[in-house]
């Protein structure tokens, strides 16, 4: 991946991608919410204040669990996925993973690599009914790690990218599984793990957002 990219990933990209996906997302705010369990402890930065049980709320709809399974197999034939496309998943990851050799520090162009992976998947997934609500929280992951990256310090930047690796580890895994050897008997057993990591780094999100309004607050 050249450091000359032309196709980086800016917030407007973000955003047309987010309102693209959203007309078809699936609204799952009704569902029987689910507690939300901290299993990401390496999130708790320390200088953040613990969320409100109303922002725990709106976040309900990133604990919906797939109960359905659906084989790796039935899923690509049935829904024609695109050698091309599974094609493209697997070079961007292996590019993000040469560039994880090269770098130990989450800098503008690691961000841009996981971008970049989360952005191919985000399309990926918005291809499949099967796969429209997480597209959208793929999205919303896209938003707030990009978000976070400009409000934190250098060693609040270090738990960030063990987030970061953390999320990809588990994306390229499901890529091995389900697009690879397709082997997984249901395509949706990752689904739980990204929805509540994307639901703590809106927690995280939440709270730096309250951070900033009051150091607004405070030079009037």
């Amino acid at each position: 991946m050249d450091e000359q990219n032309q196709n980086s990933i800016s917030q407007k990209d973000i955003e047309n991608q987010k309102e693209e996906i959203s007309d078809n997302f699936i609204d799952f705010s009704n569902t029987e919410p689910e507690e939300l369990e901290n299993d990401f402890g390496f999130l708790d930065f320390e200088d953040f204040e613990e969320s409100s049980e109303t922002e725990k709320q709106n976040m309900e709809f990133l604990n919906k669990t797939t109960t359905e399974k659906v084989s790796a197999l039935s899923w690509i034939d049935e829904y024609k996925i695109e050698q091309e496309d599974m094609d493209n998943i697997n070079d961007i990851l292996n590019d993000f993973y040469n560039l994880q050799d090269a770098r130990k520090e989450l800098d503008d162009y690691y961000l841009e690599a996981s971008l970049q992976v989360f952005d191919a998947f985000a399309k990926l997934f918005n291809q499949t009914i099967e796969f429209m609500d997480m597209s959208f929280v793929i999205i919303k992951l896209m938003e707030s790690v990009s978000e976070i990256y400009k409000k934190i310090n250098e060693e609040q930047k270090t738990t960030l990218k063990t987030f970061i690796d953390n999320v990809v580890d588990d994306l390229n895994k499901w890529t091995k599984e389900v697009l690879n050897e397709k082997t997984a008997l249901n395509i949706h057993y990752l689904d739980a793990s990204i929805y509540s990591s994307v639901a703590q780094l809106e927690l995280v999100f939440n709270d730096l957002n309250k951070q900033d309004k009051t150091e607004d607050l405070e030079l009037f």
